[in-house]
Order: C-alpha cells, then structure tokens, then sequence
C-alpha cells in the first residue's frame, strides 16, 4: 500500500530527474524537487521529534494505515530517500560536472541500496516501507546513476565512484537479507 503523498512524492521528483536528463528548463526542477524535499523533510522532522504538522493529510484525509504511525504519512525510508533524491537533484547543474556526477550517482546508489534492502526486507516480516515504493526506490536510483554515469563519459567508461556505489548497494542487501532472517525468527 502507497500511500497518497509517496505517489506524488513519485511524480514529482521524477518530473525533476526527466528535466535535469533532458536539461530542460531549471525552474521546473527547483520546484518539483525543492516541494518533494521540504514535505519529506519535515516528515523526517515530524518522526524524529514525534510531532503532527499534518503532512500525512496534504492531499486528503486516508484512514488506512499498515504501520504503527499515522494515516498517510510516508515511511521513514522513504521520507530520507526522497529528502536524498531530493538534494542529489537540486545541487546538481544543468550542465553536469564530473562532481555533480559523483554526487549524483552515489546518492542514486544509496537510494537504489536503500530499495533493495527494502525489498529483501520484506521476504521476511520487516516492512520497511511497501514493497511497490521499494522497487520504485530501486528504479529511481538507477536512473540517477545511469543520468550520472552518462556525464562521467558513458558506457566505455567506468566512473570512478562506481565501487563505492556497488559497495552500498552489497551492505545494504546484507541488512535486507539479515533483517528478513530476523524477522522470520
């Protein structure tokens, strides 16, 4: 179950990734990706401190919950994985550098290792956040690394933050599976 701001959340920062691959207009970018992240932010901000701004009810009220928190509010995973996404987007230039690359693909990779943790997680009992949102986080994620690894020169080459990704990707999949066998008892 996606709840209604983590579809948008969706929506919206995808709109961002398509603008900034296809270096369209950086208006569109700032306030897709700035909307995303300062809704998520303070979603991170209403977990850490237990406090209610009410972002769980900005496109209408739900009252279906599968977690212990309040209805229609994003999971925490997700929240830091769009308020990542969020960043990533917004710091990078229109034209990108081999430093937006770098910053762009590891964030991507988190993100990605953060889905698939997510994903593993849930063959066990730990639902970290839905198993659809997941795999979007996984998706989203190579599509940041791939618009990153595009600018460090392509296919021919291999970028040089790549082991780093492939590294967070490995450890997160270890906490996905280790939290699963957890989980199952």
């Amino acid at each position: 179950f996606m709840v209604k701001n983590t579809a948008a959340s969706f929506l919206l920062i995808g709109v961002a990734l398509l603008t900034l691959a296809l270096k369209g207009p950086r208006w569109i970018i700032v306030v897709t990706a700035g909307l995303v992240g300062a809704v998520n932010a303070l979603t991170i901000i209403e977990y850490a401190f237990g406090v209610n701004f009410g972002t769980g009810a900005l496109l209408g009220p739900t009252n279906f919950s599968v977690r212990p928190r309040p209805a229609g509010r994003i999971a925490p995973l997700a929240s830091v994985c769009f308020t990542l996404a969020s960043i990533g987007i917004l710091f990078t230039p229109k034209l990108m550098s081999k430093r937006g690359a770098l910053f762009l693909g590891l964030i991507g990779s988190m993100i990605s290792a953060f889905g698939l943790a997510a994903v593993l997680g849930t063959f066990g009992n730990a639902t970290l956040t839905a198993f659809n949102s997941a795999i979007g986080f996984v998706v989203f994620g190579f599509g940041m690394v791939s618009l990153a690894w595009e600018a460090e020169g392509g296919p021919e080459s291999s970028p040089p933050w790549m082991l780093g990704g492939v590294a967070i990707a490995a450890i997160s999949a270890t906490v996905g599976l280790w939290q699963a066998v957890v989980d199952t008892g």
